[in-house]
């Protein structure tokens, strides 16, 4: 494994070839932030991947730059990073009624039902949204 300075050492190198990238994800995120502030709310799907795309870039030029151990680690971590969609209801006894307060296990949130479907529900985490598949009798 690489030392610590040399870790670093690299990302700088990266940091600086590539420093017009950098200014364009800054934009990026000012501009998804400022579409936050407007009333904007993607899917927690679509959030992620908007969020994860500057970590996966750096992974991408890490690997390109020579650099294969911060390539690793930068797309080990984005790949972490994103949770499932989709929530799946584990137990067959349970019936979602709207406004109800539940747990979603793979997001670690508390969130609130307020949309039933044929076959599942809309939960309200925060600001995000997620989709789960529930048997509703």
């Amino acid at each position: 494994m690489p030392s610590p300075e040399t870790i670093l050492a690299g990302l700088a190198a990266i940091a600086n070839d590539w420093r017009w990238l950098a200014m364009a994800w800054h934009v990026w995120v000012a501009v998804l932030l400022g579409l936050l502030v407007g009333g904007w709310r993607p899917s927690v799907r679509t959030a992620w991947r908007l969020l994860i795309a500057p970590l996966i870039s750096v992974a991408v030029l890490a690997w390109r730059s020579g650099n294969p151990f911060n390539g690793a680690t930068l797309a080990a971590n984005a790949q972490e990073t994103v949770p499932n969609e989709v929530e799946t209801v584990v137990e067959n006894t349970w019936t979602p009624k709207l406004g109800e307060t539940v747990w979603l296990a793979k997001l670690n949130a508390e969130g609130t039902v307020t949309e039933l479907e044929q076959n599942s529900a809309t939960i309200q985490v925060g600001t995000l949204r997620v989709r789960a598949n529930v048997p509703l009798t």
